[in-house]
C-alpha cells in the first residue's frame, strides 16, 4: 500500500496483480515527497486494514493529519482469480517461502486446499478475495478506480492522467502478460473450487472462467 499526502491519493495493493511493480513505479516518482509505504511485511492491506489502523494509531494520524479518505484518489489493480491462484502456486513452487509447498505435488492438491478454511493455504493473503482488500467497514467497495492485470496499458493511462504522473512498470516483464493460459490446467473439480471460493471476485469484476 502507498498513501501520498501530497499528491492525495491510496494505492490498495492486492498480491498476485502486479502490485509490487505499481508501488514501486509511485515510490519512484514520489521521490523526497511526504508519502508512506507500509513495511514489506504488511505491504498487502486492505481498506479495512487502513480504516482501522488510522483510528487507533497515532503515529499515522501524526504522519497525514489532514487525512481524509472522501478526499483521497483511492485505486487497486484486480486480477482473473483464475489465473491469480496459478500465479501464486507457481510462485511459492519456484521461491519455497512457505515450506509447506515442497509437500504439494501438483497444482490440483494446492487448490483442493482451499476447501479447508484452516489449512494453510485458505490462511494467505494472496488466497483472499480481491474484494475483501477494496471494501469498507459496511462491506460497501469504497475505490476509485479498478484496473485490471489483463489490461494494465489502459490502467496505467487513465491512472497517469488522474494523479498526475508518468509510471514505468520496470519489473514486470513479458513473461508475465504472456504464457500459457491458465484453462489447460484447470480439472473441472478444481474449476468449481475457485468458482465457489471466489464467487465475490467473478461477479464484481466481472471474470469468467
Amino acid at each position: 500500500m502507498v498513501i501520498s499526502k501530497n499528491k492525495k491519493f491510496i494505492f490498495i495493493h492486492i498480491p498476485k496483480s502486479a502490485g509490487t511493480s505499481i508501488q514501486s513505479a509511485l515510490e519512484l516518482n514520489l521521490n523526497n515527497e511526504n508519502h508512506w509505504a507500509v513495511s514489506k511485511t504488511t505491504k498487502h492491506q486492505s481498506l479495512k486494514d487502513l480504516i482501522t489502523l488510522y483510528e487507533h494509531s497515532n503515529f499515522l494520524e501524526k504522519l497525514v493529519q489532514d487525512f481524509s479518505f472522501l478526499n483521497y484518489y483511492k485505486f487497486a489493480v484486480v486480477r482473473n482469480p483464475f489465473d491469480r491462484l496459478l500465479s501464486l502456486y507457481n510462485y511459492l513452487k519456484k521461491y519455497e517461502v512457505r515450506k509447506e509447498i515442497k509437500s504439494v505435488e501438483t497444482f490440483e492438491e494446492f487448490i483442493e486446499k482451499l476447501e479447508d478454511e484452516n489449512s494453510w493455504v485458505s490462511g494467505l493473503y494472496s488466497a483472499k478475495t480481491q474484494l475483501s482488500y477494496l471494501v469498507d467497514m459496511q462491506g460497501v467497495m469504497s475505490i476509485d478506480l479498478v484496473g485490471r492485470f489483463e489490461n494494465i496499458p489502459f490502467f496505467l493511462n487513465e491512472l497517469e492522467a488522474k494523479i498526475d504522473m508518468k509510471l514505468e512498470l520496470k519489473q514486470m516483464n513479458v513473461s508475465q502478460l504472456v504464457k500459457p493460459s491458465y484453462r489447460q490446467v484447470y480439472s473441472t473439480y478444481s474449476r468449481k473450487i475457485i468458482e465457489d471460493k471466489f464467487v465475490d471476485d467473478l461477479n464484481s469484476f466481472n471474470y469468467e472462467f
